[in-house]
């Protein structure tokens, strides 16, 4: 999985997500989660290197979990223009589907759906 913009590139290697600034020869390492995937995406934005910049690339996370209600499987995707968010729990009939503009702001938005 890798992402790229404007002024970072984001890759997944052995288990941890790692952010590039374009021109640096810095790297940053966080946890290979969800979560390590948005604390990434809020250090970027602390840095300034990551607002509404458009992304581009592939991505596709995938979490299940269970609640009080049942199980529910959560996925996240990068389709053609969009961040799509799929919910498919097991107590509704149908599928919850949220599509967001593809930027980085909107990957962290779309992360909070997963955690």
């Amino acid at each position: 999985m890798e992402l790229e913009s404007e002024k970072l590139s984001v890759r997944y290697e052995d288990g941890w997500w790692r952010l590039i600034p374009k021109g640096s020869t810095d790297d940053y390492c966080f946890r290979g989660t969800s979560k390590g995937l948005s604390a990434l995406l809020t250090f970027a934005r602390h840095r300034g290197w990551a607002d509404r910049e458009r992304v581009s690339g592939t991505l596709k996370l995938e979490k299940i979990f269970m609640d009080e209600r049942g199980r529910c499987t959560c996925t996240l995707e990068i389709e053609g223009n969009r961040i799509v968010v799929v919910e498919d729990p097991d107590w509704s009939s149908g599928l919850i589907t949220r599509k967001f503009p593809k930027t980085l702001d909107s990957l962290a938005y779309a992360l909070t759906f997963l955690q």
